[in-house]
């Protein structure tokens, strides 16, 4: 009869029958022929009539046994992992008592979950930001992974879920304040654990893969170019870490995010950012239109200029024309050239260099010979090398 009264009990859960559970609630009440458990009653899964009825769906069923006091155990997982963001609210509202009111009273062998899964490990897995939201509003604890130890089983699996947690975006958008460096950190953390976790390795990569694509996916969110400036060079002021002083692209090239610097904004804005006051120019309609020709002749007129401007930017580097010097792009050709000049200048006293027979034998008898004259070539080696050790001393000592 018992057993008969429980299946009926349950049965009327999974239905959301509430009249019928309202009835049978009331005989167990009242009835004292009627000997049903119900706080401690559980299916043929271990499961509370709460836990069943969230995961039916019967919110109203739900509503009355918790009125009625019967515990909730792992009910909030359930709701969670249904995605049934009422069902949540209700669990909530319900309990005041934190985290730990949602795994209380249930043994764990019995519950269909893992161990170690929390509320907010389970929502940030399934993606659902408004569950997400629900539980952080709440106080519930953002999982860490290096609170876990690799000594068991369950914990190795408690280490790999919570990573997967914490690489979730709606977790990253509601808990980070600068989601690019967090996905940064957690892809370099990933990839530098593979090593120690070979077994995980495909996973490990999978959720480096996954926070880099999260990145870039909210770089395309940019609509104009002040949004993609103040992305870029964003950092945190009053950060402590070196890295956080940085703009986003340089912590993402030291990173090594290959797919948010290969990005075509974050080219975009590394061009903008080598060419200098000369990007409203090159970016022009008119530039654009030029053709072949005209860029080489741009790029022939520097090569023939760099020597002028170089010794101009040392004389006079507070003139109009001294700091077109300060254009990345234009300084960057003009070391260009200027090696280039070094290297064919170097090929011509190469070329030049010539020692008599007379001065052999001289040397071979161990007679001193005359002083070897200066050429033009090796004064131009000698300046050059010169000017570029004190350049290098000037800027270490500044």
């Amino acid at each position: 009869m018992a057993q008969k009264m429980e299946r009926a009990f349950l049965s009327a859960v999974r239905n959301n029958a509430v009249e019928e559970l309202a009835a049978l609630i009331a005989d167990a009440d009242f009835n004292p022929d009627v000997s049903i458990d119900i706080p401690g009653l559980r299916d043929e899964f271990g499961r509370t009539a709460v836990e069943v009825a969230v995961d039916s769906g019967s919110l109203e069923a739900a509503e009355m046994l918790l009125e009625h006091g019967v515990p909730t155990g792992r009910a909030l997982l359930y709701a969670i992992d249904k995605e049934n963001v009422e069902a949540v609210k209700l669990l909530l509202d319900r309990n005041t008592s934190g985290d730990e009111a949602f795994s209380g009273g249930i043994e764990m062998e019995d519950c269909a979950f893992h161990p170690e899964m929390t509320p907010v490990k389970l929502a940030a897995t399934r993606n659902n930001f408004h569950i997400l939201k629900l539980l952080l509003d709440r106080g519930f604890p953002v999982p860490s992974p290096d609170s876990y130890q690799w000594t068991t089983v369950q914990t190795s699996r408690a280490w790999l879920t919570a990573y997967r947690a914490i690489c979730s975006p709606s977790l990253i958008l509601l808990t980070s304040p600068d989601p690019f460096r967090t996905c940064f950190r957690t892809a370099r953390a990933l990839r530098n654990a593979c090593w120690k976790r070979e077994q995980y390795r495909a996973q490990l990569e999978e959720l480096a893969d996954q926070c880099e694509t999260f990145a870039c996916e909210l770089l395309d969110e940019v609509r104009d170019s002040d949004e993609l400036d103040t992305v870029l060079e964003f950092h945190h002021e009053e950060a402590t870490d070196k890295d956080l002083h940085c703009g986003t692209l340089e912590v993402a090239v030291e990173m090594e995010q290959k797919k948010f610097g290969s990005h075509a904004l974050s080219f975009e804005y590394a061009v903008k950012l080598n060419s200098g006051d000369l990007h409203d120019l090159l970016d022009s309609k008119a530039a654009q239109q030029w053709a072949m020709w005209q860029w080489v002749l741009f790029m022939v007129a520097v090569a023939i200029l760099h020597p002028f401007l170089t010794i101009l930017n040392i004389l006079a580097p507070t003139t109009k024309l001294s700091r077109v010097m300060t254009i990345p792009i234009i300084r960057g050709m003009c070391w260009f050239f200027s090696v280039a000049d070094l290297l064919i200048v170097l090929t011509v006293e190469a070329q030049m260099y010539r020692v008599s027979n007379e001065e052999i034998d001289k040397m071979v008898q161990n007679i001193p010979t005359s002083g070897l004259r200066l050429s033009w070539t090796q004064a131009v080696i000698f300046i050059w090398m010169s000017g570029r050790k004190l350049y290098s001393f000037f800027e270490h000592s500044c």
